[in-house]
């Protein structure tokens, strides 16, 4: 199958520099960070004296994952959380931090990921051949293919521009054979972290019925509210109520996602796979 020809040194997970490519993740009660590779830690959930029993990262092997979107809408702060450290560059603005001087690749120490920030689509100081051209570059430092593609969206910020942009990315850029390997990931969605998957399943849904511009995402997603993960990712330097509880249960959100992601049926979008739609 296409999925068992993927390049099998990823996808067995090739040890890091450290050599602890195949060792346990470092665990606090059920998160786990990719960025730690070490013994696992006393769980904060865990009776007094006892310690947690280790746990395996929860995908075998290495995954590569992307992450593109508008500008603004929190890919790098999102690469941040889900690594455990600031190692991207991030802000709100409408002007991207990130550029093609900036850090765009994270690997985990422990082998298990790949992480790809991109610059923003729609970045008001870089022409669109610059950032296209950069996204396409981000995109082929991947040999072995992109496992999962996370197109990220702020809560509310849907406009034309936006679907015209990744109409573009999507269908001409990489072509459409990507789409099995896409999530949309709503930031600045805080609402929909602490509630029900009914409750964020039901706004979906209803942003389907309403507004022909989300559903052109949804369409995109498969159909699937499945595909669709909430995030509350307030900067961990604000001081806001709750901040580790909140970003603990937004990076929990998208490991599950990235875990349940059925790489035995559907294979890394590839660059080879690109430049035969281009």
């Amino acid at each position: 199958s296409a999925a068992a020809s993927a390049c099998q040194k990823c996808r067995a997970g090739a040890e890091g520099e450290d050599g602890v490519g195949e060792q346990h993740a470092a665990m606090v009660g059920s998160s786990w960070e990719p960025g730690l590779s070490r013994a696992p830690a006393i769980s904060s959930h865990a009776s007094q004296g006892s310690r947690s029993a280790p746990r395996k990262r929860p995908w075998e092997g290495h995954m590569t994952v992307m992450m593109f979107g508008m500008t603004g809408a929190g890919k790098s702060s999102l690469g941040n959380l889900l690594v455990g450290e600031e190692v991207f560059e991030a802000s709100d603005d409408t002007n991207s931090i990130t550029s093609a001087q900036s850090l765009r690749m994270y690997k985990a120490p422990d082998g298990s990921m790949t992480l790809l920030d991109t610059i923003g689509l729609g970045d008001t100081e870089i022409n669109d051949e610059a950032v296209v051209s950069s996204i396409l570059d981000t995109a082929l430092t991947a040999p072995c293919g992109i496992d999962v593609l996370l197109f990220v969206l702020r809560l509310g910020r849907i406009t034309d521009d936006m679907i015209a942009r990744l109409m573009y990315v999507t269908e001409y850029l990489w072509g459409r054979e990507c789409l099995p390997n896409l999530y949309t990931i709503v930031t600045g969605a805080a609402r929909f972290v602490s509630g029900s998957v009914e409750e964020a399943h039901e706004w979906i849904f209803k942003q389907v019925e309403m507004n022909w511009r989300f559903r052109h995402i949804f369409s995109l997603c498969g159909n699937d509210p499945n595909k669709f993960v909430f995030v509350d990712n307030p900067d961990p330097r604000s001081k806001e109520p709750f901040l580790e509880q909140r970003r603990g249960a937004s990076r929990q959100a998208v490991i599950d996602l990235l875990a349940g992601h059925p790489r035995d049926r559907i294979a890394p979008w590839s660059s080879a796979t690109m430049k035969s739609v281009r």
